[in-house]
């Protein structure tokens, strides 16, 4: 969360990137790690559970909720990520679109791919798995959640 101060007022901005629901699930499922994903049916709960709590966000925060398309940050790096601290209200750094040099030591499922530039190769990779993750999209659209 970053707190942004205005001349009139101080107001919290919490930036949210979001993903395709299936693309996101398929992320947690194949890593394991995660309690809530050992099964098709557990992951598209939790998910269910997620998109519950994001809506209540949403009409809480308002605009103070910053969302971000992960689809749109890696296709337009640069222009996402300028139009995002904008709204925060922070200037830019060429070392935003540099991450992968950064040598603080990172400790997540995705310590590996931190260290690569950003690139589209997960965008739609669930699409690879379709039959097989059919039961998890079934539960997300029986939810309401659009998978399209």
């Amino acid at each position: 969360m970053y707190r942004i101060r205005s001349c009139r007022t101080a107001e919290t901005r919490v930036p949210q990137v979001r993903r395709h629901p299936m693309d996101a699930c398929f992320a947690m499922y194949k890593q394991s790690f995660f309690k809530f994903a050992y099964t098709l049916d557990d992951l598209g709960r939790y998910y269910v559970a997620y998109n519950r709590l994001l809506r209540h966000w949403r009409e809480t925060l308002k605009a103070r909720l910053i969302e971000v398309k992960y689809e749109s940050l890696v296709a337009d790096q640069e222009g996402q990520t300028r139009e995002l601290l904008e709204k925060l209200g922070l200037d830019f750094e060429e070392a935003c679109l540099n991450f992968e040099q950064n040598i603080t030591a990172s400790t997540t499922a995705s310590s590996v791919q931190v260290r690569e530039k950003i690139h589209a190769r997960s965008v739609n990779r669930w699409k690879h798995f379709a039959k097989h993750l059919q039961p998890l999209k079934s539960h997300l659209e029986n939810a309401g959640i659009n998978v399209d």
